[in-house]
C-alpha cells in the first residue's frame, strides 16, 4: 500500500473542489492516547491481570453481554476486554447508535504508528478482545445471536478495498475462528447492524472469547473502522434487530454561539449576544415503536456545584433508527458568576431516558463549558492536519472582540509529524484587517518563531498546543481581528483541524478561516477549522528558550518520586501563569510548557540529572530544584 496515494484519497468525498495550495492530511499518531498513557503509566496493568485470569478463570458473567462504549473514555473498560489498542471517542463517528464508539486504525495502543520507519506497510492492526464468557451451559437451543452495529471512515480516513474489518470467536479447541469479515473501499455516514447465530458446539465451553480486528496501513492514523453497539443474548434470532433503547448519540452543542470557549470578561461584556439562542443533542429510538421520550436540562456552577437551572419537556414520537434533535432554549443567567483565577466552569447535565428502556448507561451526558483567557472554535481535538503544502502562503483566522483588550500570544496545536518540520521558521501574524470585501490588508503584528518537535523520531512526544507570547502585546480595540501565519517556502506545518466544528453533527467550514496562495484571500471550504486561539487579557505564561532573571531569590521545589521515571510531581499548584524549565547537566533546555498540570511526563528523558526551575511572572519568583531519571 502507497502511503502518499492513501492520503490523497482523504476527504475526496468531503470537499467538492480540492484547492491545490491548502490541504488536509490524516494524522500520523493519536495525542488524546499519548496523554491518557502519560496521565495513567500504569494502565496496562489492568488489562495484564485480565489476560492471567482469562487462561484460568471461566466464572465471568456471562449473559447477556452488552457494550456501546459510553461508561469508557478513551480506552476500553477493563472489566469487559483484554486489550486497548482501540481508540474510544466521538469525533471519528457519523450518526452512531450511541455515544461513543471504538475506532480501529493503524496506530498502537500508545497511539503510534505500529510501522514508522519506512512510511509504508499493510497487515493486523488493532485488536479487540472480550474477557471470557462462560457459555458452557449454554447450547444452538438457546438461540443466541451476536449483534452489533460497524461504520467505515465516518469522519476519519477512508479504509481502501484491501483493508478489512473481521470478527472471530474461540473455539474450545483453542483456535480463533473468523465468523464475518468486511471489506473497504468508501465513505460511509450511517452504521450496518449484523446480526450473527452463536450455534456451533465449538463455542459452547466455559472460557468463549470473541475479538475484532482490522487490516490497514501501519503507518498512520488511517483506514478507520467505527464499532459499536455490541449486544450478545439468548432468545433472540436473525430478524432481530430492534432494542429497547433510548440512546443520546452526539455531544451537546456549547451554550456560546460563536466560539467552543471565549475569556469571560469578552463574554460579559455582551453576553446577550453571545448566548447561543438554544443548546441541543440528538437522541436515536432503537425500538421498534415510537415513543415519547421526557428529557431534562441542568445547569450548574462548577465551582461550587450550584444548580442554576433546570428544565423539562417530552420529545414525542421518536421513529425507529431516526436521529431526533432536542432542543433546550438557552435561558440560563451565568453572567453573574464570579471567575476563579480569571476562568468559570459552567457543567450542564442533558438526559433522555424512556421509561421502557433497558439501556440507562446511554441515557444522560454531561457538557462543559470553560470561560478561559482565549478564544476558541476548536473542540480541542484534532481529526486531520492542515497547511500550505505547494510553496508560499498565508493563512488567518478571525476573532471578534467585544470589548478593547490585548492580544498576548496565540496558541498553535500542532500535529505529531512523519516527516519533521522540527526547526524550521514561519511568521507568526496578527491583523486588523486582511484583504476581503474591499478592506485594505493591516498588520497588527509579526514574530518570527520555531515549529516545535513533533516528528515520528521521538515517538513520546505529544501533538497539542504551543503557546507563542508576542514580543510585544498588540492593543485590540472592539471589533474584528485576525490570527495566523506566513511561510515564504515550500513545508507542511501539520496544523490540527477539527473536523466537528461547529459541532459532532453538524460539520461545516469555518467562514472565518481564510488562506492566501496568489496574493487574494479566500475562504478555506474544508469543513471544519484549524487549530489557532488567541490568548488575550493580562500577562501570560512564556514560552520561549530564554532564561528569566526574577529579582526575587529563587524558593527551593520538593518534587517526587526522586529519582523518578515516568512522571514526576511538583508540590505547588498547577497554574497556568507559571513556565517549567528543565536542563540537563550541560545547560541545555530539553523542556518547556506552561504548568497546566503540577504533573510532568518526563518519561521520554534519559537517565540523568536535570535541574528544574518554575517562574511565576505575576510574582516575579522562581522556584528551583534538580532530579534525577533513571
Amino acid at each position: 500500500m502507497n502511503l502518499r496515494s492513501t492520503f490523497l484519497l482523504l476527504f475526496t468525498t468531503l470537499v467538492t473542489l480540492l484547492q491545490a495550495q491548502q490541504n488536509l492530511w490524516p494524522l500520523n499518531s493519536n495525542p488524546v492516547l499519548k496523554n491518557y498513557n502519560a496521565l495513567y503509566p500504569s494502565i496496562d496493568q489492568s488489562f495484564g491481570i485480565k489476560h492471567f485470569l482469562g487462561k484460568t478463570n471461566t466464572t465471568f458473567d456471562s449473559l447477556p453481554f452488552f457494550e456501546d462504549f459510553t461508561s469508557s473514555t478513551v480506552i476500553p473498560d477493563t472489566n469487559k476486554w483484554l486489550d486497548r489498542n482501540v481508540f474510544i471517542n466521538n469525533g471519528f463517528p457519523q450518526n452512531p447508535p450511541s455515544y461513543n464508539v471504538a475506532t480501529f486504525d493503524g496506530l498502537d495502543k500508545d497511539g503510534n504508528a505500529y510501522k514508522i520507519a519506512s512510511g509504508i506497510g499493510y497487515g493486523q492492526a488493532d485488536t479487540l478482545t472480550s474477557a471470557p464468557l462462560n457459555f458452557a451451559s449454554y447450547s444452538a437451543a438457546n438461540n443466541i445471536y451476536f449483534s452489533f452495529f460497524y461504520e467505515m471512515a465516518g469522519y476519519g480516513d477512508i479504509p481502501l478495498p484491501e483493508d478489512s474489518l473481521l470478527l472471530q470467536f474461540l473455539s474450545s479447541g483453542g483456535k480463533w475462528n473468523t465468523i464475518w469479515i468486511k471489506a473497504g473501499g468508501k465513505r460511509e455516514t450511517v452504521f450496518t447492524q449484523v446480526i450473527l447465530p452463536v450455534s456451533n458446539a465449538l463455542y459452547f465451553h466455559g472460557a468463549f472469547q470473541f475479538r475484532f480486528i482490522n487490516y490497514a496501513s501501519l503507518s498512520g492514523n488511517l483506514n478507520h473502522w467505527n464499532l459499536d453497539y455490541i449486544r450478545i443474548d439468548r432468545n433472540r434470532n436473525v430478524t432481530d434487530s430492534f432494542n429497547t433503547d433510548v440512546a443520546i448519540m452526539t455531544s451537546p452543542t456549547p451554550i456560546l454561539k460563536r466560539y467552543y470557549s471565549m475569556p469571560w470578561d469578552q463574554y460579559k461584556a455582551s453576553s446577550s449576544n453571545e448566548n447561543a439562542a438554544s443548546t441541543s443533542f440528538y437522541v436515536r429510538n432503537l425500538k421498534n415503536t415510537n415513543v415519547q421520550v421526557p428529557s431534562k436540562y441542568f445547569v450548574f456552577n462548577k465551582a461550587y456545584n450550584n444548580l442554576l437551572s433546570n428544565t423539562t419537556f417530552t420529545l414525542g414520537s421518536l421513529t425507529y433508527q431516526a436521529p431526533q434533535k432536542i432542543t433546550y432554549n438557552f435561558t440560563t443567567l451565568i453572567d453573574t458568576i464570579l471567575p476563579i483565577r480569571d476562568s468559570v466552569r459552567v457543567k450542564s447535565l442533558y438526559t433522555a431516558s424512556e421509561n421502557s428502556d433497558v439501556r440507562r448507561t446511554n441515557d444522560s451526558i454531561y457538557k462543559e463549558q470553560l470561560f478561559a483567557n482565549y478564544f476558541a472554535y476548536d473542540d480541542g481535538g484534532a481529526e486531520a492536519g492542515y497547511g500550505i503544502d505547494f510553496g508560499s502562503g498565508k493563512v488567518a483566522l478571525g476573532y471578534e472582540t467585544n470589548m478593547d483588550d490585548s492580544l498576548r500570544a496565540i496558541d498553535i496545536y500542532f500535529n505529531q509529524s512523519l516527516t519533521t518540520n522540527s526547526g524550521i521558521n514561519f511568521t507568526l501574524m496578527a491583523w486588523n484587517t486582511i484583504a476581503i470585501a474591499g478592506q485594505q490588508e493591516k498588520i497588527l503584528h509579526f514574530q518570527t518563531v520555531m515549529v516545535p518537535e513533533h516528528s515520528y523520531t521521538y515517538r513520546d512526544k505529544m501533538g497539542g498546543f504551543t503557546r507563542y507570547q508576542l514580543d510585544t502585546p498588540r492593543f485590540l480595540p472592539k471589533g474584528k481581528f485576525y490570527i495566523g501565519w506566513r511561510q515564504n517556502s515550500t513545508y507542511m506545518l501539520n496544523v490540527g483541524f477539527d473536523m466537528n466544528y461547529p459541532d459532532n453533527f453538524g460539520v461545516a467550514f469555518n467562514p472565518n478561516m481564510y488562506y492566501n496562495t496568489n496574493g487574494t484571500w479566500q475562504v478555506s471550504g474544508f469543513p471544519g477549522t484549524v487549530m489557532m486561539r488567541p490568548v488575550t487579557g493580562k500577562q501570560v505564561s512564556i514560552i520561549t528558550g530564554l532564561q528569566d532573571s526574577p529579582t526575587n531569590p529563587p524558593k527551593t521545589l520538593s518534587v517526587y518520586p526522586n529519582p523518578a521515571h515516568a512522571l514526576l510531581y511538583i508540590d505547588l499548584p498547577e497554574n497556568e501563569n507559571q513556565r517549567i524549565s528543565i536542563m540537563d547537566m550541560q545547560g541545555k533546555m530539553v523542556k518547556q510548557m506552561p504548568m497546566q498540570s503540577n504533573v510532568i511526563n518526563v518519561q521520554d528523558l534519559t537517565k540523568g540529572i536535570y535541574f528544574l526551575n518554575i517562574f511565576d511572572p505575576t510574582k516575579n519568583q522562581s522556584y528551583k530544584t534538580k532530579f534525577i531519571i533513571y
